[in-house]
């Protein structure tokens, strides 16, 4: 979640999430440190996990293969419908973690495999896990955002204008965007 806010939203809006801990949660300090953080609304992060996260943050948002995945667009946007499947109304749902005008963006945390670059693992998890059926209900999802524009069907803050550029945009890609969980900072799209 962290890293998610960090690439999603920005540095600040991690920085106003979360709080680096300089001491240990089970000290009489480290308790005090955390009981601070979370008056101040704020996540508490032991300062090694806060600064992998900031770095992996950063290392996406350097990236020049994948950084404008997360651009020019909007963090979280749930689409929410419903559609019949052998003669039953079935309920659908789709978070995408960036929507843009053409692309949706969709963030992996991704231990690497042993033995293998980051990219061949990643491909690998691309396989395994049946990340084509996410993609292609969230492009379904996408699909029906035309009709619910039309419809008013819209709800939340939202950019009415930038919603309907993207709803009258049929073409979309999705787009893969996977860092590592452990090891060096690396990054995929």
């Amino acid at each position: 979640r962290a890293v998610h806010k960090f690439v999603l939203e920005g540095r600040e809006a991690f920085e106003a999430s979360y709080g680096r801990c300089e001491h240990k949660g089970t000290t009489s300090a480290g308790k005090a440190e955390r009981e601070v953080m979370r008056q101040a609304g704020k996540t508490p992060l032991a300062g090694k996990d806060y600064d992998r996260y900031a770095m992996a943050g950063t290392v996406i948002r350097l990236n020049p293969n994948i950084a404008d995945a997360f651009t020019g667009g909007m963090p979280e946007v749930s689409v929410f419908w419903e559609e019949e499947v052998d003669g039953e109304i079935v309920r659908q749902k789709a978070r995408f973690d960036y929507l843009k005008v053409r692309a949706i963006s969709d963030l992996k945390t991704h231990d690497p495999m042993d033995g293998t670059s980051f990219e061949a693992s990643c491909h690998r998890v691309l396989k395994t896990r049946a990340h084509a059926i996410q993609a292609q209900s969230y492009l379904q999802a996408r699909s029906k955002l035309a009709e619910f524009v039309a419809d008013g069907a819209v709800y939340g803050d939202h950019d009415a204008e930038w919603l309907r550029k993207v709803a009258a945009s049929p073409e979309c890609a999705f787009v893969f965007c996977f860092w590592a969980s452990k090891g060096p900072p690396l990054t995929w799209g």
